[in-house]
This record gives structure tokens, C-alpha cells and sequence, in this order.
């Protein structure tokens, strides 16, 4: 279950069908909250709520949809450091990208 205070910031962006979070985020642009006494990203809070563990330490939260903020759990999945760099320049990662609402996805 999502704890209330992270839920009251996700928003549906229902062209991409992204969720994208309306709280803080690192200078890199991912969202992050507050949780267990840490500052964690709120990708990795939501895989230890579904999955009841925390992603290994050696271990990145890949996002399928490659916008930083958002907090779809069926956007994310848990990878080496090199399958995301493949990721990366697979896909050309680094671009902005926006919700067809007008408002900015990262």
C-alpha cells in the first residue's frame, strides 16, 4: 500500500500513461521523498512497498518510459549499471520529455 503523503503527489499522464510525481526531485530530476529516515528516490520506495525489499545495492531502477519523475511502477524494473547505460544509448536517453497536458514530464 502507498502511503497517502506519496500518493497525493502522482499524477496520471494518461497519453503516455505515465505517473508522474509532483514533489521534490534530485538535481538529476528523479523524484524523491522522504522515507524510513532517508532521502530515497521514490522509484525505489515503490519497489520495496510492491515487492516488500529494497533493490540491491548494486542495482538501478531502469525506466522503460525514460522520464525521471515518472512513478509508474510498470515503467520501472531493477538493472545492473550496464543495462541501463545500454538502455541509455539504445534509446538516445537524455531528452526531455513532456505530457501532452502541456505540463513537463522531466
Amino acid at each position: 500500500m502507498i502511503p497517502e503523503r506519496i500518493e497525493r503527489r502522482l499524477v496520471p499522464c494518461p497519453p503516455t500513461d505515465c505517473v508522474l510525481w509532483e514533489g521534490a526531485s534530485d538535481d538529476a530530476g528523479y523524484a524523491i521523498v522522504w522515507f524510513e529516515g532517508n532521502r530515497r528516490r521514490v522509484s525505489r520506495v515503490l519497489f520495496k512497498l510492491r515487492t516488500g525489499r529494497w533493490p540491491r545495492r548494486d542495482r538501478e531502477m531502469l525506466h522503460s518510459c525514460d522520464t525521471p519523475n515518472c512513478c509508474n511502477e510498470r515503467h520501472h524494473r531493477e538493472g545492473t549499471r550496464r543495462q541501463n547505460e545500454r538502455d541509455k544509448q539504445a534509446k538516445g536517453r537524455g531528452r526531455m520529455h513532456f505530457c501532452a497536458g502541456g505540463g513537463r514530464a522531466a
